[in-house]
């Protein structure tokens, strides 16, 4: 069975990305698996550094089975929950637990209510998502699941097609029994983008899912996608960390910070082949 990962520390965006994840999970018949991980603290006092991080690891484990039982209840017990708790650096020990059970997807929140929040937790999304070699969907912090139907993925095309992680794509498109559509924006030639569209649609793997395209005729390419995505009422969008300049796009200050930050549609990183 697949298992969805999911980060949290029981702030608003971290339980908000639960919820969000209970659903996914559902829908991709998939098993769910909570991760708190207990950062090692910085010790000003004459308290025993281990006394501290028990006591917040039993916090954690007491917080976990409450989570638990009330996706439970949720979900009339037709879901697999199971949690972890970890001591050390957060994305450390995240990355690493990763390679241990090998998820199908990672969840966490990509915003949180407060401005400090968004800065805590936004980071740490960030970070992930630029480094985590795993599937990573970041859910803002108002998003609210429903059934979804229209996936957009940003491509500028400029980057070689063999980069796109097809297979991945495919399964994440097919479990969640959604439309695939390819956006770019910043191209000067349409002809260009029009030629590489067909090539790209012609490509093993890509020719099944049938992906509609969109020409996007605005140089702010991140800015223009995002409009884009939120006003078509997309259900996720899908960007590829390293091999898609969305991520360097300079319109966003910090690059890609306020791009996680103030999304409203969750976005997925997939990283390319």
């Amino acid at each position: 069975m697949k298992t969805i990962l999911v980060l949290v520390d029981f702030s608003r965006a971290a339980l908000n990305a639960v919820n969000y994840a209970v659903e996914i999970a559902k829908t991709c018949k998939a098993s769910l698996l909570l991760l708190y991980v207990c950062n090692l603290p910085v010790n000003f006092t004459q308290v025993p550094v281990s006394l501290t991080m028990d006591d917040d690891r039993l916090n954690a484990e007491a917080e976990l089975v409450k989570l638990r039982v009330k996706i439970h209840r949720k979900t009339g017990g037709g879901l697999s929950i199971f949690s972890e708790v970890r001591n050390g650096n957060f994305f450390s020990e995240v990355r690493l637990f990763c390679e241990h059970v090998r998820p199908y997807l990672v969840i966490m929140g990509s915003q949180g209510g407060s401005r400090a929040e968004k800065l805590v937790w936004g980071g740490h999304t960030l970070y992930e998502m630029r480094h985590l070699p795993w599937t990573l969907l970041a859910v803002p912090y108002r998003a609210r699941f429903s059934s979804i139907k229209k996936v957009a993925l940003a491509w500028d095309f400029q980057n070689p097609a063999g980069q796109l992680p097809v297979q991945k794509i495919d399964q994440l498109i097919s479990d969640l029994g959604a439309g695939l559509h390819m956006v770019c924006a910043g191209w000067e030639d349409e002809d260009a983008f029009r030629s590489g569209s067909t090539a790209l649609s012609a490509r093993a793997g890509f020719h099944r899912l049938a992906p509609v395209f969109h020409y996007l005729e605005n140089k702010r390419t991140s800015k223009s996608i995002i409009a884009f995505v939120e006003k078509n009422r997309f259900d996720l969008l899908l960007i590829l960390p390293g091999a898609h300049s969305l991520l360097q796009d300079p319109f966003f200050s910090g690059h890609t910070k306020k791009f996680v930050l103030h999304c409203s549609v969750p976005v997925v990183a997939l990283h390319a082949q």
